[in-house]
């Protein structure tokens, strides 16, 4: 259990009260060393609630980008792992995607003044000049 992470979610605001209830259970799951694992029966008993209703609810809090969910597989067995629960106050936690690159980094203020060339590693390698013009039809 981790304090943290119980007070983190009790802040969250604007949640319906059932939702509100799986992610303080997920916080409630933490542990600040290992991260957050529990399984779907034990999140849905804890919750008082069905398997299918806590995956709405799931899928709500990662939607509000409040957790993410990594789902694995053992490499040698092909069995599905536990699902990892990351907490949005986590170091761990995705960045949201900014709207100039969309993948949640937006770079250094040199690498986002620079122009995208094959030279750099950044953007087409087709050889066509890095920024088209009506005027040559690149």
């Amino acid at each position: 259990m981790s304090h943290k992470a119980t007070v983190w979610a009790i802040q969250q605001r604007g949640l319906k009260p059932a939702t509100k209830i799986v992610l303080w259970f997920l916080c409630d799951r933490h542990n600040p060393d290992f991260g957050c694992f529990p399984t779907q029966a034990r999140l849905a008993e804890d919750a008082e609630m069905s398997v299918s209703a806590l995956n709405e609810h799931l899928a709500k809090l990662e939607d509000l980008r409040l957790i993410h969910r990594v789902r694995t597989h053992d490499p040698r067995t092909h069995k599905r792992q536990a699902t990892r629960y990351i907490l949005g106050f986590e170091d761990g936690f995705p960045q949201d995607p900014t709207s100039e690159t969309g993948d949640g980094f937006a770079g250094t203020d040199d690498e986002q003044d620079d122009d995208p060339t094959p030279v750099s590693g950044h953007g087409a390698i087709s050889g066509f000049c890095p920024k088209p013009s009506p005027e040559s039809g690149d």
